[in-house]
Order: C-alpha cells, then sequence, then structure tokens
C-alpha cells in the first residue's frame, strides 16, 4: 500500500517504476524540457543511440567547426616546415636554425630545472592549474615537457660531439652543447616520464654507437655507460630509496594510465568501424567520441593518446593510406641525410624518439611541441650535407 500510495500506477499495469515515476515527475517541473529535442529524431541525418551507433547518412565532417579549425591548424604548420626546409639548405642559415633551437631547448631545461627544485603546482608560479594536473616547467603536462627533451638530447649530444671530436663547426660552442645536452636530459628524468627515461637513454646509446670513432673508444665509451647504470642501480638499491623512484615516476607521468588508453583504443576502433570510408571528420575526435567512451571511462577525452591512430579515426582508411605515404617518403629522405653526418643522425634519432612517444600520447598536438616537430623535421630532409 506505501508503494501504491507513493508511486501512482503501481500494480495496476502503468509504470511502477520509482526512478522512473521520480524523473518524469523532476522534468514535469521544468517546463523546458519540452524545447529540448530527443536525442534520436528519425529525421535528422544522424542520430546516435544508446549502443554507440550511427545511423544515417555519413558526412565528411560531424563537426565542420572543429575541422575548419583543424585546417588552420595544419596551414601555419606547413608554413613553417617549408621554411625550415628551404633556409636550412644553406649551411650558414641552417646553423642560425640549430642555435636558436639549442637555446630553447636549454632555456626550457633550465626553466624544468628550476621548477622541480622550487616546487610548485602553478603555471610560471603565477597561474593555478586544475585539478588533476601535474605541471612541470611551462607544461600543464609533464609528459609533454619529456617529449621536448627527448627531440633534443641525441640532437644535442651528437652536435657537441662533431663540434668536439670531429672539429665540425657547430651553433655554439662545445661547453655549452654539452651543457645543454646534460640539463636537458637532467630536465627529462625528473618531469617523471618513464617513457622520456627510456627513449633518452637509448637515444644516447645510439648516438654513441654511430659516432665515426674507433673500436676500441666505442668500447670504452660502452663500458662506461654500463658502468655508471650498475653504479646507480646499485646506489639506489643500497641506499633503499627504488621505492621512492618507482613512486616519484608514478606520480609524476600524468596523464591516463595503461588501461585508460586501452579502453580509449578500443571505443575509437568501434569508432573507427562506423566511419571507414570518410571517418568522423578532421578535428571531431573530442566531439564524436563521448557517444563511444566506455561507461565508467573518460568521456571528456579531447585526444585518444595515440597521435596516428587518431588521425585514422578522423580520416578513415583513405587518411591512414595517405599517412603511411607521406611517413614513408619522409623516412627515405630522413635515413638518405641521416648517412652524412652525426649532427643528422642525432636529430633523426630525437626525431625518431618524439614519433615513438606520439604513439601513447598527444604531443603532436600540443602547438608548440608540433611547431618544434616539423622546423626539426624540415631541417632534417633539406638536402644541403650538414657537414
Amino acid at each position: 500500500e506505501l508503494y501504491s500510495s507513493t508511486f501512482p500506477g503501481y500494480g495496476t499495469g502503468e509504470s511502477s517504476d520509482p526512478i522512473a515515476w521520480l524523473e518524469s515527475r523532476a522534468l514535469a517541473e521544468v517546463p523546458e524540457v519540452d524545447d529540448i529535442a530527443l536525442p534520436r529524431e528519425p529525421e535528422g541525418p544522424v542520430s546516435a543511440s544508446v549502443g554507440g551507433r550511427w545511423a544515417g547518412w555519413r558526412p565528411i565532417s560531424l563537426a565542420p567547426d572543429f575541422t575548419l579549425e583543424r585546417v588552420f591548424w595544419f596551414i601555419p604548420l606547413l608554413i613553417a616546415f617549408v621554411m625550415f626546409h628551404a633556409g636550412a639548405r644553406d649551411p650558414e642559415r641552417r646553423r642560425v636554425f640549430e642555435a636558436i633551437l639549442f637555446v630553447d631547448f636549454l632555456a626550457l631545461a633550465l626553466f624544468g630545472l628550476i621548477f622541480a627544485a622550487v616546487g610548485n603546482d602553478r603555471l610560471y608560479w603565477i597561474r593555478p592549474t586544475v585539478q588533476e594536473t601535474n605541471p612541470f616547467g611551462p607544461y600543464v603536462n609533464p609528459a609533454h615537457f619529456a617529449a621536448v627533451m627527448e627531440l633534443a638530447v641525441p640532437w644535442v649530444a651528437a652536435a657537441a660531439w662533431s663540434a668536439r671530436r670531429l672539429k665540425r663547426r657547430s651553433a655554439l660552442p662545445f661547453p655549452i652543447l654539452l651543457a645543454t645536452a646534460a640539463c636537458c636530459f637532467l630536465a627529462g628524468v625528473l618531469s617523471g616520464s618513464r617513457a622520456a627515461v627510456v627513449l633518452m637513454s637509448a637515444a644516447v646509446i645510439l648516438v654513441v654507437v654511430t659516432a665515426p670513432v674507433t673500436q676500441s673508444i666505442r668500447w670504452k665509451l660502452g663500458a662506461g655507460m654500463l658502468g655508471a647504470a650498475l653504479i646507480a642501480s646499485l646506489a639506489i638499491t643500497l641506499a633503499g630509496v627504488g621505492r621512492r623512484v618507482a613512486g616519484f615516476f608514478e606520480l609524476g607521468a600524468g596523464g591516463l594510465t595503461d588501461v585508460e588508453r586501452l579502453a580509449g583504443w578500443r571505443a575509437a576502433w568501434t569508432m573507427l568501424n562506423d566511419f571507414l570510408t570518410t571517418g568522423a571528420g578532421v578535428g571531431a575526435f573530442r566531439e564524436v567520441f563521448p557517444i563511444y567512451a566506455p561507461a565508467g571511462g573518460d568521456a571528456r577525452m579531447a585526444h585518444l593518446h595515440n597521435d596516428y591512430f587518431e588521425i585514422v579515426v578522423e580520416t578513415g582508411w583513405p587518411g591512414a593510406l595517405l599517412l603511411l605515404a607521406m611517413l614513408a617518403c619522409f623516412a627515405r629522405l630522413a635515413v638518405i641525410n641521416a648517412r652524412r653526418s652525426l649532427r643528422a643522425r642525432g636529430l633523426a634519432i630525437g626525431l625518431g624518439c618524439l614519433f615513438l612517444h606520439a604513439a601513447v600520447d598527444f604531443n603532436h598536438q600540443i602547438p608548440a611541441n608540433a611547431l618544434l616537430f616539423v622546423a626539426a623535421a624540415g631541417i632534417l630532409v633539406a638536402r644541403e650535407d650538414f657537414d
């Protein structure tokens, strides 16, 4: 009797769901609700159901405004690539480009080191950040700061080696180059990005292995790096700070967990299957993905944490083929130029680090990182001999 008096229609064949009754009563008290269109209109060109499936015709872009915004994003990057590519053909101008970028790397690294030493949760020590962010240096996400260091370390280290051992003309004096490489490596480690530590360490090893030195010097350098790694590992073990180090990287990493990434990629695969021909539209991912986001996941995910998969989801299989063709052409030119000098190999290794990191993050969606990437890429594929 209590249910019958509280929920009209209970036991009479009418609506007897208490939650549904409460919702309908609450909606009845909001007259504006009548002006809101139903989520599924038969006459609409595109509609979404609970299962995350799209019905109706397939437009080229589900979010034209975001696509137009993305076009104005790509045009400046293309102009920057062409400018650096054309300018890098001249040796003197290329050294100017390198000097500017190396000074930029050093400034960012020093900013990060000071930030780590002082300890602050505000951007530039002034602006507060939103909840669940972990700023480092001028970046909200420490992984995006670390990506710049991944590009810088092998490039600057190779330039320093080339200036010291090979007596080549360099953009900056050897001491400044060496200090820049060391500061960038340390800042990348302190950012707490596990990917950065692995990629930077591997990049330095590759620079040493590919350096034009005698076999005995290469063995000595390899033994020295191995010894340093063993000593550091032993010191961490004996000092009992292993858990602290692991906790530091876990807290400082920022971004999504591995499980959240996998869940997002799986949902994006379903999204791709719905738009294999044209994709959801360039720049439309953040607008469409909430419909496909898994229950309990982050439906507000603005990027997929995989730049290449996101491009494929937004452009379909034609975009995937175009992406593969562009990567193949760029890789061919990069390999040809990387054979000419150690500095070119260092730059190619740095771009490779950033390329790999973008497979688990969205570094190329950050304006500063995207500009650095296209500038470095333009310098690398310039036809002028590096030395």
